[in-house]
């Protein structure tokens, strides 16, 4: 009985991280600036609108897209914000179907998080991680974390349980383990404005 009780625990968990696993996949986007030929990643938090990082978006918007099974959809630029690195994004495209939630509250440190995006050329990379620190001063927006990312980590999502609470942003080369997301509480009223207007208008 307890080895049956054994093997169907282990099986639960395999289901529950493969299902994980195909969540985060299903959210994260590739975005790439034909303009600046930089790659990096957003978050689906609606059918059409993605959550990513302001540095990887140019003014010329003719030019960015998402790249889906290999073909290109054109993205439009809602919103770039100039005191956050962050951006909201609009797709036209409606094969999405998984949405992230977002949380609009602030984490202890030492909670588990997740860091998903599209690094050195790889889709869906997903590591883990925790939370160290938050910034202050002109930083107090910043989340620093553990969960390792990379050159096409920028714009990818910080995820604690499945919802969004940040986007990666930056890593230092002197300072292994400390990788920098940019906090989505401070946007979360204007994205839920997008993805109201945008579902109302469908």
């Amino acid at each position: 009985m307890k080895f049956k009780l054994f093997l169907v625990s282990i099986f639960i968990c395999l289901f529950t991280s493969i299902a994980i696993a195909g969540y985060y996949e299903d959210v994260n986007v590739i975005i790439e600036n034909l303009t600046t030929n930089e790659m990096g990643a957003g978050t689906l938090v609606s059918e059409n609108i993605i959550v990513s990082c302001g540095h990887l978006i140019t003014r010329n918007d003719d030019f960015l897209f998402v790249l889906q099974d290999g073909i290109y959809y054109p993205i439009t630029v809602l919103k770039r914000y100039e005191e956050y690195d962050l951006s909201i994004l609009y797709v036209e495209h409606h094969q999405f179907n998984t949405f992230s939630m977002i949380l609009n509250r602030r984490l202890k440190r030492g909670e588990n998080i997740v860091a998903v995006g599209n690094p050195l050329g790889f889709e869906d990379s997903i590591t883990e991680g925790r939370i160290l620190a938050y910034g202050f001063s002109k930083w107090k927006n910043y989340i620093c974390h553990s969960a390792k990312i990379a050159p096409g980590n920028s714009g990818g999502g910080l995820f604690w349980n499945r919802f969004l609470i940040g986007v990666n942003i930056a890593y230092f080369d002197n300072f292994e383990g400390y990788y920098i997301a940019e906090s989505i509480i401070p946007i979360i009223n204007d994205i839920q404005k997008y993805i109201k207007e945008y579902e109302a208008n469908r």
